[in-house]
C-alpha cells in the first residue's frame, strides 16, 4: 500500500512517470560502478554518473561525469562530458539519436578538452527491457582523441527504477559497469 502511495505521487508530480512502463525516456538519472582498462596500465574500480533532461522539440541535454583510480599512472582518471542530444522516433519503440557534447578528460598533470560526436539507437521492445547502442568520435586535442563505440542493456524492474550494464570500447580505455536508472 505504502508502495501505490509512493508511485501515485510520483505520477502526480511528473506527468511523464505515468508513462513509462513502454515508453523511451530521456529524462533519467543513472549511476554505476566500473572498470576501466586503459591501455596504458590498470585501474581499480570507478563510478560514473550520467544524467539527462528532456526537452522540446526532440532535444535533450546530457550529462556524465566518470572517475577511476589508475595503477601505473601518476593520479586518477576524470571523464566529463555536457551536451546536446536530438532523437527521432523510428518506430513506436525505437528512437535513433545524434549528441554533441563538449567533452573534458584529465589524467594526472594531463589535461584534455574538445568535443565529442555519437549517433545511435534506443531500443525498447517489451515493458521491461530497453537497449541501446552508439557509436561516436572524440577530438580530444592530441593524446585521447578518436573514435568509440557503447551498447547499454536496461532492465526496469518496478516504474521509474531500473537496473543497468554499460560497455565501452575507445582507443584509450574499455570500459564496463553495472548500476541502477530512475527515469522520470
Amino acid at each position: 500500500m505504502k508502495l501505490n502511495k509512493i508511485a501515485f505521487a510520483i505520477a502526480f508530480l511528473c506527468p511523464s512517470a505515468a508513462i513509462l512502463a513502454d515508453d523511451i525516456s530521456y529524462t533519467y538519472v543513472d549511476g554505476s560502478v566500473q572498470y576501466t582498462d586503459p591501455k596504458s596500465g590498470g585501474s581499480d574500480l570507478g563510478y560514473r554518473l550520467e544524467g539527462s533532461l528532456g526537452l522540446p522539440l526532440n532535444f535533450y541535454g546530457i550529462a556524465r561525469w566518470e572517475h577511476m583510480d589508475l595503477d601505473d599512472q601518476p593520479g586518477d582518471l576524470d571523464a566529463a562530458d555536457f551536451g546536446l542530444g536530438w532523437h527521432i522516433g523510428l518506430g513506436d519503440t525505437v528512437h535513433g539519436l545524434a549528441e554533441l557534447t563538449w567533452s573534458d578528460r584529465e589524467v594526472g598533470l594531463l589535461d584534455e578538452d574538445g568535443y565529442t560526436f555519437s549517433v545511435g539507437t534506443r531500443i525498447a521492445p517489451g515493458d521491461r527491457w530497453e537497449f541501446g547502442a552508439k557509436v561516436g568520435y572524440r577530438d580530444l586535442e592530441s593524446n585521447l582523441d578518436g573514435g568509440y563505440g557503447e551498447a547499454y542493456v536496461l532492465w526496469k524492474v518496478w516504474g521509474i527504477l531500473g537496473l543497468s550494464a554499460r560497455g565501452e570500447v575507445a582507443e584509450e580505455a574499455n570500459r564496463i559497469g553495472i548500476g541502477a536508472r530512475i527515469s522520470f
